[in-house]
């Protein structure tokens, strides 16, 4: 179900369209532009649909560009619950149903690009491409000049921590014009 979105606090781009669209037992907030092939651009942490606004006019030229807020980021609602590898899968395969998407291209940056990948593993027929970015692909075999570089994700720890959402989450918003959807604030 397709419901009106409420746009205050929301960034503008122009040819850019906002809309919620319940997906199962989630509000979940869609930014689309352009007309074609459906373009899905999934979002990294602690991003949102606005990570994609440099690319999302270029592409929307050729493309019907989908930007969702996953899970718990932007103006999707963040349930305590839900943030496991099938509900998550579950939530695009549920955005692509309502929106009436039989298959679509997919972008993913960082957990965005590991849920394209699951998605094209676990429903090929809902898949037309994966392009992933700053993701290794499933495949990735472990070398020693891999392990020296695992430090650098250090953060992954705490992303996935029982009980840790996104400071987007609702209780946290920030007033309308002061934090753009998707970033994480500081707490004091």
């Amino acid at each position: 179900m397709v419901v009106p979105a409420d746009l205050d606090g929301l960034p503008r781009l122009p040819g850019v369209e906002h809309r919620f669209v319940r997906v199962h037992d989630l509000r979940m907030h869609v930014a689309e532009a352009g007309a074609g092939e459906p373009m899905l651009l999934l979002h990294g942490f602690p991003g949102s649909w606005w990570s994609w606004r440099h690319v999302l006019g270029p592409l929307s030229e050729r493309y019907r560009v989908i930007c969702p807020d996953l899970r718990g980021t932007g103006a999707t609602d963040a349930p305590a619950h839900g943030y496991d590898r099938r509900t998550l899968l579950a939530d695009v395969a549920g955005l692509l149903d309502e929106l009436r998407i039989d298959r679509a291209h997919l972008v993913g940056h960082d957990w965005g690009a590991l849920i394209a990948f699951a998605l094209a593993l676990d429903r090929p027929d809902r898949v037309r491409s994966v392009l992933s970015l700053a993701t290794p692909h499933p495949y990735a075999r472990l070398s020693t000049a891999l392990a020296a570089e695992m430090w650098r994700l250090w953060f992954q720890g705490v992303v996935a921590a029982p009980g840790a959402r996104p400071a987007s989450a609702p209780g946290a918003q920030p007033a309308p014009g002061a934090t753009p959807p998707g970033r994480v604030r500081r707490q004091a």
